[in-house]
């Protein structure tokens, strides 16, 4: 299943991410997972605590680093995989993974618009989501307003002033043990208050249709 198209993101990502794309890209690697012990947390407890910390005036700063495979091409015409009924099996002493690992990351704040004279902004491990072991040794944040990279921890809360109402373009650059990641994202800065920003406006539907055997989908949309 294809929400957020996450095979055209990699570690390094010049366009801006939205805090929709981001859930997108979540739910995708949540339904992609086939390790129960490396459960991803759901759209459902995201807006949970997104929700309590906006009640707070807190702006969490949410963080993915996930590893993800797809099928490599011709993997069919390699002998690698089967096809059975319509369904993919594995061969049995191939010579080569008909696998393809990528890494994703991802990084933006927990909502996109600010409706009060200061935004607070703050790193939680439990906005971190990831699959891997990868070390984060710092988190560098220019937030546009002029200053430039500021270094950050998980714990540290910083208060922006933005001294215009404008759409600012906040770059999030994580140095991991390895690498680096790279994200961005376009967060506007409105005027008062938070009220319009608490995810609670959400749309359920439900297909009619089934597909492949499984009960017909449902989900939460929103409207921007």
């Amino acid at each position: 299943m294809r929400f957020g198209n996450a095979d055209s993101l990699s570690m390094i990502n010049s366009e801006a991410i939205s805090q929709d794309r981001f859930r997108q890209i979540l739910l995708e690697m949540k339904r992609c997972s086939l390790n129960s012990s490396a459960a991803v947390c759901s759209l459902d407890s995201l807006t949970a605590m997104l929700n309590k910390d906006l009640l707070l005036g807190l702006n969490p700063i949410m963080i993915l680093n996930y590893q993800y495979n797809e099928i490599a091409e011709f993997v069919i015409d390699s002998n690698l995989l089967n096809i059975i009924n319509g369904k993919f099996y594995d061969v049995g002493e191939r010579i080569q993974t008909p696998y393809k690992t990528n890494q994703i990351f991802l990084s933006c704040p927990g909502v996109s618009i600010n409706r009060d004279t200061i935004a607070r902004f703050y790193l939680d491990e439990k906005f971190l989501f990831t699959n891997t072991l990868d070390s984060i040794l710092e988190i560098q944040i220019d937030f546009d307003d002029g200053i430039g990279y500021r270094t950050m921890y998980f714990g540290d809360t910083i208060q922006i002033t933005y001294l215009a109402l404008d759409t600012f373009n906040i770059k999030i650059q994580v140095i991991f043990e390895n690498f680096n990641g790279y994200s961005q994202s376009d967060f506007k800065e409105a005027g008062d208050g938070w009220e319009d920003d608490i995810f609670d406006e959400r749309h359920q539907i439900t297909a009619t249709l089934s597909y492949d055997g499984l009960p017909p989908a449902s989900g939460l949309f929103t409207i921007n």
